[in-house]
């Protein structure tokens, strides 16, 4: 049987969510996992800074999902699954961070403010349940209704 985290991984890199240009830019860095998540959190607090609602909500939403949900989740998955050493306490949380920023743009798309407070290993394990970005960020934010 195969490994349920790469089958997801697979599969979400298959559907039309998730975009060639996000699979070519995520293979591409050669970037620590502290770099990582660094470069995400501070994506996330930008766009916060600069964030006007969009005209078209969806298609804002979805630009947050792959650009910031998924390769924070990518990030705990690779930590988990041996691909990366051990995080310090710190890395977790500026990972953990990075994870209730997206979710909270993701939201603002919708008009809604929210200050999500989701362990990122919950985030990783609806994914793997839905295997679909858009799923995922309804299942931890019930937004949209």
């Amino acid at each position: 049987m195969g490994d349920p985290v790469a089958d997801a991984d697979r599969r979400d890199r298959e559907t039309a969510d998730r975009g060639d240009e996000a699979v070519e830019a995520a293979d591409a860095t050669d970037e620590s996992p502290a770099e990582r998540i660094d470069r995400l959190l501070a994506c996330a607090r930008e766009e916060r800074e600069r964030f006007e609602p969009p005209d078209d909500p969806d298609e804002r939403a979805l630009e947050y999902l792959r650009e910031g949900l998924w390769p924070t989740v990518e990030t705990y998955v690779d930590a988990r699954t041996g691909e990366f050493r051990r995080f310090e306490r710190e890395e977790w949380d500026r990972l953990e961070a990075s994870l209730h920023a997206w979710l909270a743009l993701y939201a603002r798309c919708y008009g809604e403010r929210i200050d999500p407070d989701v362990p990122i290993r919950t985030a990783a394990e609806a994914f793997v349940d839905t295997y679909d970005l858009r799923d995922t960020a309804r299942v931890l934010t019930g937004v949209p209704e």
